[in-house]
């Protein structure tokens, strides 16, 4: 090989080197993934596969100069100098276009939705030097950050003894997500197509291409969307007994919990260890839950149920916590005379899994959670795409477990 094929064999070399990818050029082999982060014995072999490629494609099939002046002369040089000169720009571009070639526009992961769950996915997946995405959200099943958001204080997540707000927790994580080097885009995914591979994500406002889906988007809690329930959120009224329940606010207080499931059952029990008196508000004539859950209700002398009884609206005293419940009688449509008195009102009945963008393409139970293997817990019906948190975790529902799932 003479000298100035081995100087281009170096210079296609030193051009893979810089844009971090193997030169597709025939036989070579390359090293695919090859990022950035990659190790410096992974760049040296990229180089060196590309270096012996370049110079052997040269060496086998001549040098592009060369091709041309052979034909030239084969053809009696016909050419002119300007068409010769075409033909070098040509091939020069179609050499570059070739060298630089890429597949940056596919992710590792994408994460799709925020709070602990997709924020902590996040953050692992970062230290893991996947260059993670994760769609935050926007709108659709609330505020980027998930239900925390509107929980004014969160007073069972480890690390903070004196408590911390909602909103400051996920901002915490969320930090810490970009410490790690993830992108986020506070954006609504609005579909997804698992029959590709990669795997397409499309926001409002981009589309994507990964090799692998977090699917953290959580579930919403159904609400009564009374009058008054933004004014007295948090402040009386919630839709989670066990993140709330134990408040001193609510320390010996008669509380409400409405529904008549067995979410509302549960909620109604853990709650008796706190309050003074636990008012159950079911709305038909009977309860829905299990004849276990029943009996639990019906045993206990500190919960009184109320049949065809539903919330109205919410009144408050002087300092904007809740008071007091104006009810409704279900049956004759006629409001309630008497304010039921309580220091909280819990809504137990469920949750809506923010699984609607999926356009059922992954197995879902009867209520829309998304079914995971029982194997590791994080496993979809389709392969490379997995789920933590809420979306698909009925019993639990803790910004701790959402994290550690």
């Amino acid at each position: 090989m003479d000298e100035a094929t081995r100087r281009r064999a170096r210079a296609t070399a030193r051009v893979c080197d810089r844009t971090n990818t193997h030169a597709v050029l025939p036989g070579c082999r390359g090293t695919r993934g090859v990022t950035p982060s990659s190790s410096s014995a992974a760049a040296a072999t990229t180089r060196g596969c590309c270096y012996r490629s370049a110079a052997r494609t040269m060496r086998n099939h001549g040098t592009p100069s060369a091709r041309r002046s052979s034909a030239c002369e084969k053809k009696g040089s016909k050419y002119s100098r300007e068409q010769k000169q075409k033909l070098r720009n040509k091939m020069h571009a179609t050499t570059s276009d070739i060298v630089t070639s890429t597949d940056d526009d596919v992710k590792n992961v994408v994460i799709i939705g925020s709070g602990p769950a997709g924020y902590t996915a996040s953050i692992y997946a970062g230290r893991a030097n996947l260059a993670p995405v994760c769609f935050e959200g926007f709108q659709s099943g609330g505020v980027a950050g998930g239900q925390l958001m509107s929980t004014t204080e969160v007073e069972n997540f480890p690390g903070f003894p004196q408590g911390i707000s909602g909103p400051e927790l996920m901002e915490r994580m969320r930090q810490q997500a970009l410490r790690w080097g993830a992108e986020l885009y506070p954006e609504d995914v609005v579909s997804v197509d698992f029959s590709k591979r990669p795997f397409e994500i499309k926001s409002e406002d981009r589309s994507m291409r990964a090799n692998a889906i977090i699917l953290a988007t959580g579930a919403t809690a159904k609400r009564l969307c009374i009058p008054s329930e933004e004014k007295f959120w948090s402040k009386g009224i919630s839709a989670c007994a066990i993140c709330d329940g134990a408040s001193p606010a609510f320390a010996q207080k008669e509380l409400a919990v409405v529904g008549g499931g067995d979410s509302a059952c549960e909620e109604a029990i853990y709650l008796t260890k706190y309050a003074s008196k636990v008012h159950l508000l079911v709305r038909s004539e009977e309860m829905r839950a299990s004849k276990a859950m029943r009996d639990r209700v019906l045993d206990s002398s500190d919960v009184i149920v109320h049949y065809n009884t539903s919330v109205e609206d919410a009144m408050g005293n002087a300092q904007g916590f809740l008071e007091s419940l104006k009810l409704i009688n279900t049956k004759t449509n006629e409001p309630i005379p008497e304010p039921l008195k309580v220091a909280g009102m819990f809504y137990g009945i469920g949750h809506r899994p923010n699984t609607k963008f999926l356009n059922s393409q992954l197995g879902t139970d009867e209520d829309g959670f998304i079914l995971v293997s029982d194997h590791d817990k994080t496993s979809t019906s389709v392969e490379g795409v997995f789920s933590a948190g809420d979306v698909h975790d009925k019993e639990w529902r803790q910004a701790i477990t959402a994290a550690g799932s």
